[in-house]
């Protein structure tokens, strides 16, 4: 499909869930695949930054930065 993105961001399992709220900042997603090798382990967003109190700061911060260049498109 024309609309599908063929370069999609991942992240590792073992990356910190800061590292994660970073990369959806610079990639402009609010979901980002878990993925170990070739294989789809998991999925992380925003939301579930969010329920974590001590990443609420990261989620809001990328969720700024998400919608501020959403608005520059």
């Amino acid at each position: 499909a024309r609309v599908m993105t063929d370069r999609v961001a991942s992240i590792a399992p073992s990356a910190s869930l800061t590292q994660a709220a970073e990369r959806m900042a610079a990639e402009q997603v609010r979901r980002l695949p878990v993925v170990e090798g070739r294989r789809l382990v998991g999925m992380v967003t925003l939301g579930d930054l969010c329920r974590r109190e001590d990443y609420a700061m990261e989620a809001a911060e990328a969720l700024t930065e998400i919608t501020a260049n959403v608005k520059n498109l």
